[in-house]
């Protein structure tokens, strides 16, 4: 991991041995009552004792690059995620329809037990692992279904490209994601 990062592990640092696991997707072929795991890394500092859990418990399908960045995230922040969206067709008409990250196979919408989506968002945008961070704010419903939870995405962006964020109070007005006071 630390190889692909172009740096060296700080000293006496060891890989975690614990193994995250997921759960089964849509579509992947696993058994939703059978686990399917997943284990990259990529993240830009030495891993806490957590080893990060992205849960998954309707099975929504989500893209594997989006599913390891989560995991990566959950270890980050040292807290569980919670995926409440995926993949949809083209023929969607929640969110930006047929113009959704979702649609081009790159995204998935989760919320993180325990702290609020504002939180979360923020947390997203300074882990530096996705290229779009989307907030909807507890409260926030959409005109075309979307909302509330936090949004994630790995849209092809050019790599000097800032990450694309937007986000909606419950008062529905589109804004960048505040930052936390």
């Amino acid at each position: 991991m630390w190889a692909i990062l172009g740096e060296a592990p700080p000293a006496g640092w060891k890989p975690p041995t614990a193994r995250v696991e997921l759960f089964a997707q849509k579509g992947s072929g696993a058994e939703p009552s059978k686990p399917v795991s997943s284990q990259e890394g990529g993240v830009t500092s030495p891993p806490p004792s957590y080893a990060g859990e992205v849960r998954n418990p309707a099975g929504y399908e989500v893209p594997q690059m989006t599913m390891d960045k989560l995991q990566m995230f959950s270890q980050q922040i040292g807290k569980p995620v919670e995926i409440t969206g995926g993949n949809r067709p083209e023929s969607s008409e929640l969110g930006a329809r047929n113009n959704s990250q979702h649609v081009q196979k790159t995204a998935a919408d989760f919320f993180v037990p325990g702290q609020t989506h504002l939180e979360t968002a923020n947390q997203a945008l300074e882990s530096k692992l996705f290229h779009g961070v989307g907030w909807y704010e507890e409260g926030y419903r959409g005109p075309n279904g979307e909302g509330p939870h936090v949004h994630v995405d790995m849209r092809k962006r050019d790599k000097l490209a800032p990450v694309a964020q937007w986000g909606y109070p419950a008062t529905g007005k589109l804004g960048r994601i505040p930052p936390l006071k």
